[in-house]
């Protein structure tokens, strides 16, 4: 629901069900990568931070939730991270 939502332009209501998606999957790598990037969208960059180190973290071998970190780390102009 809230892929559909960001996709629609409705990207505040997209924040809130992948929060709640976030909550009832909190080991799903992909959902915090995609609230992060919904947060980051906002302006909310140091949650979207927090969401996209985690999703990182849960990665395993699945490289987007990384490579959304670093993309989010090079836009806010600290690629030594």
């Amino acid at each position: 629901q809230g892929l559909a939502l960001a996709g629609a332009g409705r990207m505040s209501e997209a924040v809130i069900a992948l929060e709640r998606a976030a909550q009832l999957l909190p080991q799903n790598a992909r959902v915090a990568r995609n609230l992060g990037l919904g947060l980051a969208s906002l302006g909310r960059t140091a949650e979207a931070e927090r969401a996209l180190r985690r999703g990182a973290a849960l990665a395993g071998l699945d490289p987007e939730p990384l490579r959304a970190l670093v993309s989010f780390l090079l836009e806010q102009g600290r690629p030594q991270e």
